[in-house]
């Protein structure tokens, strides 16, 4: 029995990286079958008594041989025999698991050497997992199924740490590496190796897709300071600079002359300026078709703005033949570039902007990193003015046609994820009630293919489009229609208590430009400068 219910555990925390039960599932039956393999083990060995480590004291041979045994008939004694036998390999599978599980959670593994669990003050647990992960060089299936089971048991602040740190995206592009390495070596399509990678990738959140590949298989400079670091501790305490230098310095071709002329901190600097969009805006038009599309705009008391991603250029068919007011279906062209910001514009955010112009802000349902809510369409355009202003650039609300380009990314089906919600696809009620957003913290929803979060669900976002019934007369070049005489707004997305239809990439519905409820909020869009001949 305990051999199974380890099966279920993995199986169950395949089933959770997968969206095919909510974290409150989870996080529930997971505790009730830990709790039944220790109650298991308690009954099936006298010398375990705590499911997730060892006791301290083991009961030596000679107190286990003089312990009272019952008495058992002649008949049945071969048969209880074989019983208290599997019980005990059982109880050890168990344990075994459970101490594997607890070491990688530390950062230790059999065999690495470590007595300690990594120090949290010089790294966050995920990181230290990552590290740990990177420099054993393991992609077996064990290992690999290993990581994603301490990997599970980290909290939502842990994983959100790492996803945002550079090791996560060494692991990512080491990864990633090796798919593409494996697909080379591998003539039989769908090996099983090459699976294990994929379905490795896509658990983790960093799904490998062909189409983003890079061109050459070189470690960027970012991964190689990482990994050199990873694979050398007592390096690690050289600032960024210096390890950047040393790597330039051992496998650089220049003339030594030139070398000696220029400091190697310095050459580091420029080989990095090298790499830049030559551009003084932060969000080139370049960097929309690159694997990370991401900028920052910074804003006039040096903190930083929304985190936007530069979207693509390209056309799309918009609307629904089905659906009134998604009527007609036709055909639209976003010939220019835009940055959009990559959640909704969450509490802290729009509290800057009322600290900066001594505005009241609306009161936070949630916490900081939530997304705000309960602003109406013309304070989601002050926002945006405000943001214009500090910022030096164009900042405004997407327009219909913008936000259902963004929001498809690329598909035709009812949702970029396809036809079927789940509770990885989006926040919502369609597989239960769900009373709340999720932060920008909580990655539990994964992002669309243009690498935005919560374009279905979480909460319904403001457009700069006014309200129209349908798509008769309308603009097929992605901009914005005036407003009516009713001089309602649309708004996109559905939100946590909506049900599935109002996901849809073309789902539309209007508000009063005044209105304000606790489902409603915005994200915004900043105009990208064109592209220099």
């Amino acid at each position: 029995m305990a051999v199974n219910d380890n099966a279920r555990l993995r199986q169950l925390v395949s089933d959770y990286y997968h969206g095919l039960i909510t974290p409150d599932s989870y996080r529930q039956q997971r505790a009730d079958l830990l709790d039944n393999i220790g109650a298991q083990v308690d009954e099936q060995s006298d010398t375990i008594t705590n499911r997730r480590k060892p006791t301290e004291a083991e009961v030596s041979p000679a107190e286990e041989s003089a312990k009272p045994r019952p008495a058992v008939p002649e008949s049945a004694s071969g048969k209880k025999r074989g019983v208290i036998i599997a019980s005990i390999i059982a109880g050890i599978v168990v344990v075994g698991f459970v101490v594997a599980t607890q070491m990688f959670e530390l950062g230790t593994a059999p065999g690495s050497g470590a007595e300690a669990p990594v120090s949290q003050s010089t790294l966050a647990r995920g990181d230290a997992l990552i590290d740990e992960f990177l420099s054993r060089k393991d992609w077996s299936d064990d290992s690999l199924s290993n990581f994603l089971l301490a990997w599970g048991a980290l909290d939502d602040d842990q994983r959100q740490l790492a996803y945002e740190g550079r090791r996560f995206r060494v692991l990512t592009n080491v990864l990633h590496r090796r798919i593409r390495e494996e697909t080379a070596l591998d003539s039989t399509p769908g090996g099983g190796r090459l699976d294990a990678l994929k379905d490795f990738a896509v658990t983790l959140g960093a799904p490998y897709r062909e189409s983003l590949a890079p061109a050459g298989d070189e470690m960027s400079q970012e991964e190689v300071v990482v990994v050199e670091q990873i694979e050398n501790p007592s390096a690690s305490e050289a600032s960024e600079d210096d390890a950047v230098s040393a790597l330039i310095e051992d496998t650089k071709e220049e003339p030594a002359s030139i070398a000696a002329e220029t400091p190697p901190a310095e050459e580091a600097k420029q080989a990095i300026e090298k790499a830049r969009p030559a551009v003084d805006d932060p969000c080139p038009a370049e960097i929309a078709n690159t694997r990370r599309p991401y900028c920052q705009d910074v804003l006039s008391n040096g903190s930083t703005g929304p985190a936007l991603v530069v979207l693509p250029t390209g056309s799309f068919e918009m609307g629904n033949a089905g659906v009134d007011a998604e009527s007609p279906a036709h055909r639209v062209e976003i010939a220019y570039h835009v940055a959009m910001s990559r959640f909704e514009i969450t509490v802290d955010e729009y509290a800057e902007y009322c600290d900066a112009t001594n505005l009241l802000c609306p009161d936070s349902t949630w916490g900081g990193d939530y997304p705000v809510v309960s602003v109406s369409w013309d304070d989601a355009v002050a926002y945006t003015d405000w943001l214009s202003e500090t910022t030096g650039f164009s900042y405004r609300l997407p327009s219909e046609a913008e936000w259902e380009f963004a929001a498809r990314a690329g598909t035709q089906s009812p949702y970029s994820f396809g036809d079927t919600i789940t509770p990885s696809a989006a926040r919502s009620s369609v597989n239960g009630l769900v009373e709340s957003p999720l932060p920008l913290s909580d990655r539990t929803v994964n992002r669309n293919p243009f690498r935005l979060y919560h374009m279905s669900g979480n909460i319904r976002e403001w457009t700069l489009d006014a309200w129209y019934p349908s798509y008769e007369n309308t603009h097929n070049d992605g901009s914005a229609r005036e407003k009516n005489s009713e001089d309602s707004r649309a708004v996109r997305g559905g939100s946590y208590s909506d049900p599935g239809d109002k996901l849809r990439s073309a789902a539309r519905e209007p508000l009063d430009r005044s209105h304000r409820d606790t489902m409603t909020g915005f994200r915004v869009v900043r105009e990208v400068l064109p592209t220099t001949p």
